[in-house]
Parts: C-alpha cells; structure tokens; sequence
C-alpha cells in the first residue's frame, strides 16, 4: 500500500466525505478502490444519484448512468447561456459543482412556476447571481402551501411554453383541476410520474422537448401528450 493510500485510510469518516464531494465521476471510481470505508461511501453516493435521477438500472452501471446525467445537465445549463452560471461551467465538474447546478436549475424552474402563479414573484432577470436564485425559489413552497388551496381551485389553465423548463417542478402537479397544459418548447427529459394526479387535464401539449419515455401514469390521463 502507498504512502498516500494510508494516509487516505486513516482520514476520519466526515473528511473523507469532503473529500469526495471535491471530485470527479473518475477520481470517485478510483478512489473507491483504496479503501473499504471509501468504496462503501462511493457506492453509497453513487446508489443515492442514480435513485435520484430515477435512471433505469437496464442503462448501465452507476458511473455510466451519472455521467450520462451529468452531460446532459451540463448540456442544458451551457444551452441556456445564463450568465449566471458562466463561471459554474467552466469549473471542473465536481460532485459539489454538480450539484450546486442541478440545485439551480430546478430553482429556476421553480421561479418559472412561481411567477405564473403567484402575484408580486420575483423575476429571475433581475435576480443578480445563482444564490439570489435559490435563495428566493427556497421560499416557494411555503408560499405555495400557505395558499394551495386557492391555487388549486383558480388554476385551470397554465401555459409554460418556450420557458426553457430543464425539468418540472413538482408543485405543479398539485394542481389537480388543471384541464389546460402547455410545455411545448422548453428542455425536458422526462415527465415525472406524478403528472397521473392531473385527472382532469383535457388538453396537454409536451411537443419540441427532449424526452426520451413518457411515464405509465400518462395513460391513465383523458387526453394524449
């Protein structure tokens, strides 16, 4: 064993988590191959990522199935051109950096939502840097949930056409006397399974995304994507 594996051994549990959030999909491989505790947290966080982007098992390994994930929300981030994120993109894509815009882009998403539904929302042009963004998308949930029940009885109609959406957020489905639904022309990949609570939607429009399925519960609905 090395100098340096030993001393990679010896590192007390929580620096060794640190450690590996400072890393790429590579350097995480490999440095799951010096030491029990290090492969048993690699497998762990790797197992935890791929429950998360709900990624077929039938798509790959763990590291496979990430990186694809990765390159396809960097593909989207780089495609939105938000200056907020330029120096993000250029860093290498660590764990943390990987996260810290995976974490933005769906706070952006959730403004989205939040200033169709909401009176008086912050708008995201004139929110300065990525923490001004999820910082403000934070308080949307308390918000939406102080008045869900009003939402949901107002909104029959919602329209998030060419929003640049890199995915949906899940509040939306909440909204269950929805009948009108348009995400045409944004950046999805998926449709989560809950878009099956949307029992009386008539009329939904997901043309010009990027999905690669639609999920069972989209039968169950009265009208077809």
């Amino acid at each position: 064993m090395s100098t340096i594996d030993l001393n990679l051994t010896t590192l007390p549990l929580d620096t060794k988590k640190e450690i590996i959030e400072q890393l790429d999909l590579r350097s995480i491989a490999i440095l799951g191959q010096t030491d029990h505790q290090f492969k048993t947290l690699t497998d762990s966080l790797l197992l935890k990522i791929v429950q998360k982007i709900q990624s077929p098992s039938t798509q790959g390994s763990p590291i496979q199935q990430i990186k694809r994930h990765v390159e396809e929300l960097y593909a989207k981030a780089d495609e939105l051109k938000d200056n907020r994120i330029k120096s993000l993109l250029d860093q290498p894509k660590t764990l943390k950096n990987v996260s810290f815009l995976q974490k933005f882009l769906k706070a952006r998403d959730i403004l989205i939502l939040w200033n169709e539904l909401l009176p008086n929302a912050p708008k995201l042009d004139q929110l300065k840097t990525c923490n001004d963004v999820i910082e403000n998308a934070d308080g949307f949930s308390a918000a939406f949930n102080q008045d869900k029940e009003q939402y949901i009885t107002n909104t029959t109609y919602l329209s998030l056409v060419g929003e640049s959406l890199t995915h949906i957020p899940l509040e939306l489905f909440e909204l269950s006397n929805l009948t009108h639904l348009y995400l045409h022309r944004n950046m999805l990949t998926e449709i989560p399974d809950e878009i099956g609570n949307l029992k009386n939607l008539t009329s939904l429009s997901l043309s010009e995304n990027a999905l690669k399925t639609l999920p069972s519960q989209i039968t169950t609905l009265k009208v077809r994507p």
